[in-house]
């Protein structure tokens, strides 16, 4: 895993759905969860959108953060998004909004990071 430059971003943590994987090492019994689509776990948001172990300077669970958040590279996830063709683009987007799972803010930080990639 390489260091991500995030320098303060909180993107991820406040625009997009956070999922845990039991069968990789999350344990659930952690984190403050919810059943999303597809009855996969993910972890609970605020009404504002933003997780819930996102306090005031960073993330709460930073030492035991579930595999997604560990992982989790917006540079890496724009460069293989934007080499998709145009059209099924568009379509994993809407698919992606429907979901919640990667927004507009996620896409423009990773932009803003891509050339430290």
């Amino acid at each position: 895993m390489t260091e991500v430059p995030c320098n303060g971003c909180t993107a991820c943590c406040r625009h997009g759905r956070i999922a845990l994987h039991p069968e990789r090492g999350d344990q659930p019994w952690m984190y403050e969860f919810e059943i999303g689509p597809a009855l996969g776990m993910f972890l609970k948001r605020r009404p504002d959108g933003t997780c819930v172990h996102l306090g005031d300077h960073g993330c709460e669970v930073h030492d035991f953060a579930p595999v997604d958040c560990r992982e989790f590279d917006c540079r890496v996830a724009y460069r293989d998004y934007m080499s998709l063709p145009r059209p099924y683009r568009r379509r994993v987007q809407r698919e992606f909004d429907r979901l919640n799972l990667w927004s507009k803010d996620i896409r423009d930080a990773a932009k803003a990071r891509i050339h430290t990639l």
